[in-house]
């Protein structure tokens, strides 16, 4: 977009301090803080009614374009434990939920910005697993070549083993199909030694060339761990069936995602402590693999909600740099204001609502707006136009009056 932004805080006190972040193409735009009037464009109502309010931030801004980087994902800072140069074993339980996308989906990434250097463990374009190796020269890739179903359990891993030069993948689906579905390829190639790199570890993301992150999963992530060693199919097996216990010495990592469940800490149970932080705000506490059916809280069995649900377009906070910082002055009226930004033909506003000091009446009116709901109400524009709410659920719903506004959404959107 040419020109957006938004604030820190939906609401203030005067006294509070609030701040803007704004991306703009232009190299300059000019801000103003005005009163909202009326905030419904429809012309069937009096419009879009502002009023200038004169404050120490009104003025020109030097602007730039602020990026947003969506996706929720984990990420683990750099150990000398992640440097497998020699043979390694990944294995994960996954349910992705859009294999189909046309897009690579990264599951455990361990990546040089350059591209060229360490390992990365994706599903690719074409919906099949991948995994990817590089020694800092050359770079080599081996995929499953058979598609993921969406919306199904699988436990799959991929391994490189050093000795005998050869990667290899490995996946299983849940359900009566899995004995007959289960895959196994296995590639030779023609380095012995991965080049280890100094970048983070993701999980369900991989690292761009400017160091932030990319190629999103959208799906549940469930148990992924790192073994230095390769894993028999014996033992692959065995994991899959959660039957299989490997020594703890043969593993660099495991993140245990039901331990934590309300935090943003993706806690490593293995010998290392290699805990991640939680970025984006995913959907924790999802069901796992081994989800029963009996418990329906996540407290009371912990080990069937074991998943994270992942989304590449997930955002908690865009991270962005700050632009404008107002300080409310203690004396000012409280109401809905928004900062007005403009560049060129093209303008933004940006809202905030001051609440009033506590301990006395200011005005004749109080009105309490509600923080979350009101946000509902920008969803009129997905409504079908051909749809009217039901009497039976909503008795006292106007249908004259949906349709009306309806038929003008249909012409103005």
């Amino acid at each position: 977009m040419q020109l957006t932004g938004y604030a820190d805080k939906f609401s203030v006190k005067p006294g509070e301090t609030i701040k803007f972040y704004v991306s703009s193409r232009n190299p300059n735009y000019k801000a103003e803080l005005v009163r909202v009037i009326h905030g419904d464009p429809n012309p069937k109502g009096p419009g879009f009614k502002t009023e200038p309010v004169s404050t120490d931030i009104d003025g020109e801004y030097t602007g730039y374009e602020q990026v947003l980087y969506g996706g929720s994902h984990v990420i683990v800072n750099d150990a000398a434990s992640f440097n497998i140069e020699n043979s390694f074993t990944i294995t994960s339980w996954i349910y992705p939920t859009m294999p189909d996308s046309g897009k690579s989906q990264a599951i455990v990434t361990k990546l040089s910005k350059e591209g060229t250097k360490g390992y990365g463990f994706f599903i690719n374009k074409r919906g099949e697993l991948a995994l990817w190796v590089g020694d800092g020269n050359t770079s080599d890739c081996i995929t499953s070549g058979r598609k993921l179903r969406k919306s199904n359990w699988y436990f799959v891993a991929a391994s490189f083993d050093q000795p005998s030069q050869t990667v290899k993948i490995y996946q299983k689906p849940m359900g009566w199909t899995q004995i007959s579905e289960r895959t196994i390829s296995e590639k030779s190639i023609d380095f012995s030694r991965i080049q280890f790199t100094e970048d983070p570890l993701y999980i369900a993301a991989s690292i761009d060339a400017n160091g932030k992150h990319r190629k999103g999963f959208n799906g549940k992530i469930e148990q992924p761990t790192i073994y230095k060693e390769v894993l028999s199919i014996d033992d692959i097996d065995n994991l899959s069936m959660d039957a299989g216990q490997i020594s703890e010495e043969n593993i660099v990592a495991s993140w245990d995602f039901s331990i934590g469940m309300s935090t943003q800490i993706a806690t490593d149970i293995g010998p290392n402590g290699l805990n991640g932080k939680v970025v984006n705000l995913p959907l924790r506490a999802a069901i796992g693999h081994n989800w029963t059916g009996e418990n329906y809280v996540a407290e009371k069995s912990p080990s069937e909600y074991g998943a994270i649900h992942f989304h590449e377009d997930d955002i908690d906070d865009a991270g962005w740099d700050t632009s404008i910082t107002w300080d409310v002055p203690t004396d000012f009226r409280s109401g809905i204001y928004a900062l007005k930004t403009i560049s060129g033909e093209k303008n933004d506003h940006i809202p905030v609502f001051v609440r009033p000091h506590l301990g006395k009446p200011q005005s004749k009116i109080g009105f309490l707006l509600e923080t979350n709901t009101y946000l509902a109400y920008g969803n009129e524009h997905v409504l079908d136009a051909n749809e009217v709410m039901p009497t039976d659920l909503v008795p006292n719903w106007n249908q004259d009056i949906n349709r009306d506004e309806l038929d003008y959404l249909k012409e103005n959107n």
